[in-house]
């Protein structure tokens, strides 16, 4: 759950920090204004990174030689010999070597809690900050790392006050899983990369349940960070949920309306099609996919889907072989069982099902038919929820200023 929580915590103050920058530091922005941007947040960086280990203690190493271990990398940093600065260790080693330190369970040295909690929040403003800079700077990692540290933070506390024998080499593995799919809202990927990283199956199913939990928690609290990121940038991405707009709709609905309301056959094509035809289409249309039915001319029963690029690929196969007026086989690169789906079907259900299943292209038959009525593609969805959005918000706003002051 603390997973899901700093996992949606982190796509909110990413959010709003892309709005600060936006508002900030125009588009336009010249080369140097991002430049001081770029200095601005390195010298940050360097203050969190390099001069705040100056302030915790040092610790002496358990250097014995019942106790040796080579995989531990340390930094003495401002420590005599035989200590170490534990929050060095952390902050001024590559981020393999600090993620073997979170995940190792040494006699050599330890992290006191409040060294790991201080490191997760260092890492997680940082990240924060630094993401939407002209800076490559990456997710995927420093989420390990502050889900790593808060999973050791916590199983230092229940080492301390529950029970003595807790590993909190294995609460850093499923922190980090928790708090990754909490940002990312992955799961089995999630699991799948922080099992390869320690080279073990044993954690499978604890990491697993890390990160679900995770993941359920985020998405409780926040969109995910990719959603997110397509938000603030103004990219026609779909979210994973139907928004309210689409309930008193149906699939009719969308089908028509970027034409207004107004219902126009799509383009199809028979089933064995003129090849000059095929031509024309494709040289004044920009589909990537056109249902083919029996006769396009006399009997518009749904028979397959075909792509454009199969189209293509079919005429370069018969370049040469046939003349533009003869006819060429398009049931043969077709697909012969593509989605469908009747016009009377509710908008909500179909576009839950449409995200699910990844689709592109869904052909739209007529109730109680396979007559193909026309086809629905990720920009009908996209052009319909922007329009139907903005008609609520006018309803709303028009009740609101009927609304007696």
């Amino acid at each position: 759950a603390v997973g899901g929580v700093v996992g949606a915590t982190f796509v909110g103050v990413t959010s709003w920090l892309s709005r600060v920058r936006k508002r900030v530091l125009a588009d336009d922005a010249t080369v140097s204004v991002k430049v001081l941007e770029i200095v601005a947040i390195t010298a940050v960086a360097g203050l969190l990174l390099v001069a705040l280990p100056s302030t915790f203690d040092c610790r002496e190493l358990n250097r014995t030689e019942e106790a040796q271990d080579d995989r531990v990398y340390w930094r003495a940093y401002d420590c005599e010999e035989g200590f170490f600065n534990e929050l060095a260790s952390l902050t001024m080693n590559n981020k393999e070597r600090v993620l073997n330190n979170l995940f190792t369970g040494s006699f050599v040295m330890d992290f006191h809690p409040l060294t790991t909690f201080s490191y997760a929040v260092i890492i997680f403003f940082l990240t924060a900050l630094t993401f939407g800079a002209s800076l490559p700077c990456g997710v995927l990692l420093p989420q390990i790392l502050v889900g790593a540290a808060l999973g050791r933070t916590i199983g230092h506390f229940l080492q301390d006050n529950v029970e003595k024998t807790v590993a909190v080499r294995f609460y850093a593995l499923m922190g980090a899983g928790a708090v990754l799919a909490g940002t990312v809202r992955m799961t089995l990927s999630v699991t799948v990369i922080l099992m390869e990283l320690v080279s073990s199956s044993v954690m499978g199913a604890p990491i697993m349940v890390a990160a679900m939990v995770g993941k359920m928690v985020g998405d409780l609290l926040s969109p995910s960070f990719y959603e997110s990121v397509a938000q603030n940038t103004s990219l026609p991405t779909l979210g994973s949920v139907p928004p309210p707009s689409l309930d008193d709709h149906t699939v009719y609905d969308v089908m028509t309306e970027m034409d207004h309301g107004l219902h126009f056959m799509p383009v199809c094509l028979s089933e064995v099609e003129e090849a000059d035809f095929i031509e024309q289409v494709l040289s004044k249309t920009e589909h990537n996919g056109f249902p083919v039915v029996r006769d396009r001319m006399t009997d518009v029963t749904l028979r397959g889907l075909v792509k454009r690029r199969d189209l293509q690929a079919l005429l370069r196969e018969k370049e040469g072989q046939v003349l533009l007026n003869e006819s060429v086989n398009v049931a043969s690169v077709m697909d012969l069982s593509p989605w469908c789906i009747e016009e009377s079907t509710p908008a909500a259900r179909v576009y839950q099902w449409f995200i699910n299943m990844g689709m592109r292209h869904l052909v739209v038959t007529i109730d109680g038919t396979q007559e193909v009525a026309g086809i629905v593609t990720r920009h009908d969805w996209y052009e319909s929820m922007i329009n139907w959005d903005a008609e609520v918000e006018a309803e709303k706003e028009q009740q609101r200023k009927g609304q007696p002051q």
